[in-house]
């Protein structure tokens, strides 16, 4: 808290928090077609949930509570901060634009897939079109949901151990997907099978080896976890 206190600091996490929200939601605010004016004051806001959780760490502790002896008003001082926020970013945008920002939130982990898949053919001679980009979007999506509701049964391949993701990330914003805006998306049998029918022979391939890749780095994560590396495996991608 000390540390984050120092003027210097403060500067230097302005400007690193200024870059991701440029990154995170560029496509976005490009969707949105919301005013130079509107497009500043959202991302003041996407840098308030971003620092909501060390927000409300400084006011807890002005405030004498302990996290960890008092867990209950801690996630009450939580939650408070974050929908307070989330009510700004409504009124905001109005009923249809906060729709498009939760959708946009909600698939923020598959579209970090597509987005691989597109940079992974963007140099040879089948880069995926458009089209195909938002047809595999909708299809992780959906795969996402699906498997949500049918883990329990056990009736569509669940991802590992520690595959689930993490917590909410430092945006505090909680997510509105299965797994939550901070967390990996894991291309599941179904979703691969049901992209085959809108990729070519050589985008399937491109896909399965992402999921190839990220089946081997959950297995490497897991012997390191089982060797006593330390700590729970990180989520898919950190």
């Amino acid at each position: 808290m000390s540390l984050m206190a120092k003027p210097e600091m403060a500067r230097l996490m302005g400007i690193q928090q200024k870059a991701q929200i440029n990154a995170r939601y560029a496509a976005l605010f490009k969707k949105l077609g919301l005013s130079a004016d509107k497009v500043n004051q959202l991302k003041a806001l996407l840098a308030d949930k971003m620092s909501v959780a060390s927000d409300v760490m400084s006011v807890a502790s002005q405030q004498g509570i302990d996290p960890m002896e008092n867990p209950e008003e801690f996630r009450q001082l939580m939650q408070s901060a974050q929908t307070e926020i989330e009510e700004k970013i409504k009124t905001m945008l109005g009923a249809a634009g906060y729709a498009q920002y939760q959708a946009y939130v909600q698939t923020e982990s598959q579209r970090t897939i597509v987005s691989q898949l597109e940079q992974s053919l963007s140099y040879t001679s089948s880069p995926l079109s458009s089209t195909q980009s938002e047809q595999l979007l909708q299809i992780l999506s959906e795969s996402a949901t699906t498997t949500s509701s049918t883990d329990s049964s056990g009736s569509e391949n669940r991802p590992p151990a520690g595959e689930m993701g993490p917590p909410p990330d430092g945006d505090g914003s909680g997510g509105g997907g299965p797994r939550g805006p901070g967390s990996s998306y894991t291309i599941t049998d179904s979703a691969l099978a049901q992209a085959q029918s809108i990729l070519t022979s050589a985008q399937y391939e491109a896909l399965q080896e992402l999921q190839q890749q990220q089946q081997a780095a959950s297995q490497i994560r897991q012997q390191i976890f089982s060797s006593g590396g330390g700590g729970p495996p990180p989520p898919p991608g950190n």
